[in-house]
């Protein structure tokens, strides 16, 4: 990745999304841990680009509990210049849904 390139814009706004395995109705998951958004922001810090760049990690409770039209609003609101997204087999077309949602009207 070319920093310069990332570091020539206005403060980029970018919001990390970490959708959870299919529901398990007998139980309460407390599973969903943003793990690869965490390791891309800590880069980020340690190369310096947090004063260029806003990197929000979603909160586990949306991404939990919120259903996609909620989740869409969310991220709309937020106006992120990109969505990202930790994407898995049981997560992908969901993640995908919600991408083409915000892409829509962002």
């Amino acid at each position: 990745m070319n920093y310069n390139t990332i570091t020539s814009h206005p403060r980029l706004k970018v919001i990390l999304c970490h959708l959870p395995p299919p529901k398990d109705t007998s139980r309460v998951r407390r599973d969903n841990i943003p793990l690869a958004a965490g390791y891309l922001k800590a880069m980020a810090y340690k190369e310096g680009l947090l004063s260029q760049i806003d990197i929000e990690i979603l909160d586990s409770i949306h991404n939990d509990l919120d259903g996609d039209a909620r989740l869409v609003d969310i991220i709309i609101s937020k106006k992120p210049n990109i969505l990202g997204f930790s994407l898995y087999p049981w997560n992908a077309v969901r993640s995908l849904f919600i991408a083409g949602e915000v892409r829509e009207v962002l």
